[in-house]
């Protein structure tokens, strides 16, 4: 709506900065209190995943040092990208309670920042090009909006489907091999 209502002129440029700016402090500010909360509570995080994550990864790969090879490549490529790559495909919540227990709130402040861009750079353009080119009435926009977000939640939905189809694929062939 804020690039539709940029084009149209009811918004200049100056306020769509300031509600960029306002959508990031709160994202921001939801973000570090994920992360605060999972700091506080890093040790019991820490044993749940113990219990439950390493016990069957050592079960799936039988070699109890294959998990943290993995974990031991993802800490040294750590940067803003992969978090911003991964927020945008739904993994915000996770991602950021990983980093807090890693405690690396510049690598998720960076993230966060780096996705919103690309994020609301999208619906900015979009609105553009839609607002430049037509002119819709509210409650079409709202339709709109809604049909767009529908159509991202269902690609998202279907890619996840795809990646659990093909891995369940992958652990049944690594389990008929043996």
């Amino acid at each position: 709506m804020a690039g539709y209502n940029l084009s149209s002129g009811a918004l200049t440029p100056f306020h769509l900065l300031l509600l960029w700016l306002v959508a990031q402090f709160g994202r921001q500010t939801g973000v570090l209190l994920l992360f605060s909360f999972s700091r506080l509570g890093s040790l019991p995080l820490t044993r749940l995943y113990q219990k439950y994550v390493e016990t069957r990864f050592k079960k799936l790969s039988g070699n109890e040092n294959w998990l943290s090879k993995i974990l031991k490549k993802l800490e040294s490529h750590m940067s803003p990208f992969p978090i911003a790559l991964g927020r945008l495909i739904g993994l915000g919540t996770p991602l950021t309670v990983l980093l807090g227990v890693k405690k690396q709130y510049k690598m998720l402040f960076l993230g966060v920042l780096l996705s919103s861009l690309v994020f609301d750079g999208i619906f900015i353009i979009f609105g553009l090009v839609v607002g430049a080119n037509t002119m819709l009435k509210p409650t079409e926009m709202l339709l709109f909006s809604l049909i767009g977000l529908t159509g991202l939640y269902v690609v998202i939905f279907v890619i996840r489907q795809t990646s659990r189809f093909i891995k369940s694929r992958w652990i049944a062939r690594n389990d008929q091999s043996k």
